[in-house]
């Protein structure tokens, strides 16, 4: 699952997980870009053991969209003070994709 941005959409998510009563391991983020991972904070709040992976090329794409310079021109100017103060980015992790493959 992505951790999905803005606040609100996150937190409605980590509600609805906990409502579940399923504990959360892992979050996969699926592709790069900020409204896909800047939530991961909130979501290891509530679950401190969920790991964050992605492949490898999304960590590369999640790095640029988490540069201070990328926030402030793109993500704060259509989201303005709602840009989470800490952005977690993922581990990269090929062996995630594989087992997720396999059990399919």
């Amino acid at each position: 699952m992505d951790a999905y941005f803005p606040p609100k959409e996150v937190n409605a998510l980590v509600d609805w997980i906990v409502a579940s009563g399923k504990n959360l391991t892992t979050i996969f983020v699926t592709h790069g870009h900020g409204d896909h991972f800047f939530g991961i904070a909130v979501v290891q709040k509530r679950f401190p053991h969920a790991r964050a992976v992605a492949l490898p090329a999304i960590i590369d794409i999640m790095r640029k969209q988490s540069a201070p310079s990328y926030i402030s021109k793109f993500w704060g100017a259509r989201f303005p003070g709602q840009i989470p103060d800490k952005i977690v980015i993922a581990e990269a992790s090929w062996e995630i994709l594989l087992n997720w493959k396999a059990r399919r």
